[in-house]
């Protein structure tokens, strides 16, 4: 894409600003690592902006689409489509800032849903469109999700703490450890870790 182009607006709700004049939130509590905004890039530039970057009237800050930003910032784009917000006082603006990215981190993953998604868009669509990486993307593509029936499996304890030893500690974290090495990406979470790690095994 030419430098300076902005790719097309499918989002219905919106006002294209210059980039420059956009203000990242100086409290903004997320960070976005390299991966994320390379993906973003990507599909900004397949898709088009299917979601404005959300600025606050009250503050003029930057409160929601931190990494569309960014985004936007390595394409070269001028314009960028914003959605101006009211915001009443700064607590609900805050209050905002910090559910935009954590309301979205409390979803499960439904792997078996995912594996089937990709495998109708494998060889349709390039797949880093969805989100999910090669080296994410192929035990799910790989996998066949035939679990045994729940009856086989004896019902937990809810009531019982589950006890980790050191030395399951220690296996774990040498796991982590491949998968951001594997990922260039060190900012992935232990709980991110163990979704991967699941989604791996789950598939064979």
């Amino acid at each position: 894409m030419a430098a300076n182009k902005t790719p097309p607006v499918r989002c219905s709700k919106y006002k294209l600003l210059p980039l420059a004049d956009l203000v990242p939130h100086p409290d903004n509590p997320n960070t976005h690592p390299a991966r994320q905004i390379e993906l973003l890039v990507k599909i900004i530039t397949a898709q088009g902006w299917r979601s404005p970057i959300v600025v606050s009237k009250r503050s003029g800050y930057v409160v929601s689409g931190h990494a569309r930003l960014m985004a936007a910032t390595d394409m070269g784009c001028a314009k960028v489509p914003v959605d101006v917000q009211e915001f009443a006082t700064e607590e609900e603006e805050y209050a905002h800032l910090v559910a935009d990215n954590r309301i979205a981190e409390i979803a499960d993953l439904d792997f078996e849903g995912i594996s089937a998604i990709l495998k109708r868009l494998d060889g349709e669509i390039d797949l880093d469109l969805t989100g999910f990486l090669d080296f994410e993307r192929e035990p799910l593509l790989e996998g066949e999700w035939n679990p045994p029936p729940l009856d086989d499996f004896p019902l937990p304890d809810m009531g019982k703490p589950i006890h980790v030893t050191e030395e399951q500690r220690e296996v774990f974290m040498r796991a982590a450890d491949k998968v951001r090495a594997d990922t260039d990406d060190q900012t992935i979470t232990e709980g991110r870790c163990v979704e991967l790690l699941a989604a791996d095994y789950l598939a064979g």
